[in-house]
């Protein structure tokens, strides 16, 4: 057996959250080993669900999901999560996270102060408030590119091993420990329940509150006159970055949040013949920033405590319970169909008679943050129920998904847990 191998930190994973963790001890000067972490399973879809999650939205490599997502963040609306969490992303606080979200390149500050940048289309007929706004990263940043060499080892899980009683991680086929004063899980919403289920005590949540956000285009519209693009769609752009309004709408009944935004579309997608002359007049308008057709992208939230993961063996399995959620989608697009017969400019709505469904490749709420270990897998501080010593980072922890993207949420817990633990 080799000589064990001390660290103050251990982090499992080399994702987004990975990336920030080692960021943040690395300043705090405290040692940390990163383990990238091979053969994690992908989620395996019920036959019976009515929704097709599909596989190949996880990604276990070296930077994790960074190399497959949008680089889309926004913030939860205000007056939407638990007060507790509320209080956690309070102006004051998120003070403390811009530097090092400044070094990952997201504009943080330009998200809280662009409400005011120009009035949305829709911003009369749904009110300011409920107006939020997103920002597209326009080059992305190489999270994997954050890890040094000499902190980072290769590991497959079925040579993986953790002790937390004796607070040891080992390599099976080398026989090589490494002991940590705080092990940091952060492999995803799918790689974190999994990891707790394999090596920690059962906790009867974990896995139980799987949210996702369904994403669909169910409505065209047809303004009376051309239009600028930028004006209707309301997107803008700084001198990196993307600007996309988001029209939130609430289901009080379910506490589920709708939403959606505006892109431009083709006359042709509204199942309707157009002559050729017009097809070629639509195109010159649309390569001079001009429209009259505009799709409806709607991002629908998810119900928790109704959707759960079963292991398996090494494999995930998605078991999902989506009446409140079909009803949740069909809430939104008779709400927006109002709101787009009230709009003075809208002349004609077209609705899709088939549409694809499909998921936001978001895996929240699968280690779920509570007060108590009856309701939850980790507590506020994000450490695991009966591990004080093991914290659990991401989007997994989240306890509701809004309909928007949840990563930024994530990234600034992530930021505020370590400063509130290394500081004290």
């Amino acid at each position: 057996m080799k000589n064990n191998k001390h660290f103050d930190y251990v982090i499992v994973g080399t994702g987004i959250m990975s990336a920030l963790a080692y960021k943040k001890i690395l300043n705090s000067r405290r040692t940390v080993k990163i383990i990238n972490l091979n053969g994690l399973p992908d989620l395996h879809n019920n036959k019976n669900n009515k929704f097709n999650f599909k596989r190949g939205t996880i990604y276990y490599g070296l930077g994790g999901t960074s190399n497959i997502w949008s680089s889309t963040y926004d913030f939860y609306p205000k007056g939407y999560l638990p007060p507790n969490l509320e209080e956690k992303l309070s102006d004051e606080n998120l003070k403390s996270v811009e530097t090092i979200l400044d070094y990952f390149n997201v504009p943080i500050v330009e998200l809280q102060n662009i409400s005011n940048r120009r009035e949305s289309f829709f911003m009369k007929n749904i009110g300011s408030s409920n107006v939020n706004f997103a920002i597209r990263n326009k080059n992305l940043f190489n999270f994997s590119k954050i890890f040094e060499a000499k902190d980072l080892i290769n590991l497959h899980i079925d040579n993986f091993n953790i002790d937390n009683t004796e607070k040891t991680i080992e390599n099976l086929l080398s026989n090589e420990k490494f002991s940590y004063e705080t092990l940091l899980l952060a492999a995803g919403g799918i790689g974190n329940p999994f990891l707790i289920n394999k090596y920690f005590n059962k906790n009867k949540n974990n896995g139980k509150n799987y949210m996702n956000h369904l994403k669909f285009s169910p409505l065209i519209f047809e303004t009376k006159k051309l239009l600028r693009i930028k004006t209707v769609t309301g997107t803008s752009n700084l001198k990196n970055f993307e600007i996309i309004p988001t029209y939130l709408i609430k289901n009080d009944e379910e506490n589920l949040l709708h939403s959606f935004r505006i892109y431009t579309s083709l006359r042709t997608d509204t199942n309707t013949k157009a002559s050729f002359i017009n097809l070629i007049f639509d195109k010159i308008f649309r390569k001079f920033g001009f429209s009259k057709y505009y799709k409806i992208l709607i991002y629908t939230d998810m119900k928790p405590a109704t959707n759960s993961l079963k292991f398996e063996d090494e494999t995930v399995i998605l078991n999902t319970s989506e009446d409140s959620t079909i009803q949740n989608i069909s809430k939104s697009i008779d709400e927006i169909k109002n709101l787009l017969k009230e709009h003075t400019k809208v002349r004609k709505i077209y609705e899709k008679n088939n549409y694809a469904i499909n998921e936001g490749s978001h895996h929240i709420g699968t280690t779920i943050m509570g007060e108590s270990l009856d309701e939850s897998v980790v507590n506020t501080s994000l450490e695991l129920h009966g591990s004080s010593n093991v914290k659990v980072i991401g989007t997994s922890v989240l306890p509701l998904a809004g309909s928007g993207h949840p990563t930024l949420t994530a990234m600034i817990l992530t930021i505020l847990e370590l400063d509130k633990e290394i500081n004290d």
